[in-house]
C-alpha cells in the first residue's frame, strides 16, 4: 500500500527491491518488487514479480489481485 501511493520514488529503489528479492525470494518480496515497478512504470517487470508472487500468497489476497488489475490495465494501455 504503501509503495502504491507513496508521492514519489527513486529510480534506486528498483536496483534496491531486484537485490532483496535475490537475496529473500519470497512471495511478498516479489510482491513489493512488482509495486515498485509498477510505480516506476516498468510494467513487464512487474508482471514478471507477479507471477512470482503468485507461487507463495493465495489469489484471494486483496494486495495481490489489485497489483495484477493495475499491471493488466497498464499493459493494456501501452
Amino acid at each position: 500500500y504503501a509503495v502504491l501511493h507513496a508521492p514519489n520514488l527513486p529510480p534506486e529503489t528498483f536496483q534496491w527491491s531486484t537485490y532483496a528479492v535475490r537475496k529473500d525470494p519470497s512471495g511478498m518480496g516479489y510482491l513489493t518488487h512488482a509495486a515498485v515497478a509498477y510505480r516506476l512504470g516498468r510494467y513487464a517487470d512487474a508482471q514478471t514479480a507477479l507471477k512470482e508472487a503468485q507461487k507463495e500468497i493465495p489469489p484471494t489476497d486483496q494486495a495481490l489481485s489489485t497489483l495484477q488489475q493495475l499491471v493488466a490495465s497498464a499493459l493494456r494501455q501501452k
